[in-house]
């Protein structure tokens, strides 16, 4: 009995051990994450951008940085709890709930990546299961910013014609979707415009008409329906977006022509 109490022990001193290993390795990104939410609700704007990794500051300006702060509600941060944590050589990722100052609460993931010995963060992404509970966090993107979308993955979708290949597209679309679709898929979902070769680039030339006012769903899911006035026939299209990090990326497009 003696003997058996002694491995037991050991082991759940292994266990402590262990599970002290796993809070020492996060602690940095998790410190790093209370020190972003602590510069936001205190809207020290400049000094949680400085937290950024490089990527993400070459590709957003600290005024949209704002916006989107603005925007999420994240600068009305009060408490945070993380529920799961993990680090794996330079990059890591936390999972967990913000409350905000009206005592709603968002469920949220965070990645980090190790840069020059310091850990910055590379993403936010609201968790897709509670964009339900965000909605009022999350608003309708400007109609110019809608054009610039739009135009930008009419332009991928049509090039992705023009070498017959969905390549370029499944590079464009969001991190979420391209988890569960293929290039291979993509191309025989779309193989059908492949004659059109280079044919579809004419909508360069022209302006996007929206046909709907923009759809914002509970799910925190943007849709935009409209048509290129090509002729003789118009290309008409449905695109739909989902908030990743600080960018709207694309998680379904349709087009059609007639």
């Amino acid at each position: 009995m003696k003997l058996l109490l002694k491995i037991i022990g050991g082991v759940f001193a292994f266990v402590m051990l262990l599970v002290g290993v796993i809070f020492l390795m996060t602690s940095s990104i998790t410190g790093l994450a209370s020190d972003f939410y602590d510069a936001t609700s205190k809207q020290q704007y400049k000094q949680a951008y400085q937290m950024l990794s490089e990527d993400f500051q070459s590709s957003y300006t600290e005024e949209k940085f704002y916006e989107f702060i603005r925007a999420n509600e994240l600068n009305k941060v009060i408490k945070k709890r993380w529920h799961s944590r993990s680090v794996e050589n330079d990059k890591g990722i936390l999972q967990g709930t913000l409350t905000l100052s009206d005592h709603t609460e968002k469920s949220i993931q965070m990645e980090f990546l190790k840069q020059n010995d310091n850990w910055t963060i590379s993403a936010i992404f609201f968790v897709q299961e509670t964009f339900s509970q965000s909605q009022q966090a999350l608003s309708i993107p400007s109609e110019d910013k809608q054009v610039e979308l739009v135009r930008e993955s009419m332009d991928v979708f049509a090039n992705s014609i023009k070498d017959h290949s969905m390549a370029k597209l499944h590079g464009h679309i969001s991190e979420y979707w391209r988890q569960q679709i293929s290039v291979e898929k993509l191309d025989q979902i779309f193989n059908p415009f492949y004659v059109m070769n280079d044919g579809l680039l004419v909508i360069n030339e022209y302006q996007p008409q929206f046909t709907k006012p923009t759809e914002l769903t509970e799910q925190g899911v943007l849709i935009i329906e409209g048509q290129y006035p090509t002729q003789p026939n118009k290309v008409y299209f449905t695109h739909k977006y989902i908030l990743e990090g600080f960018s709207w990326k694309l998680i379904g497009i349709n087009v059609n022509i007639r």
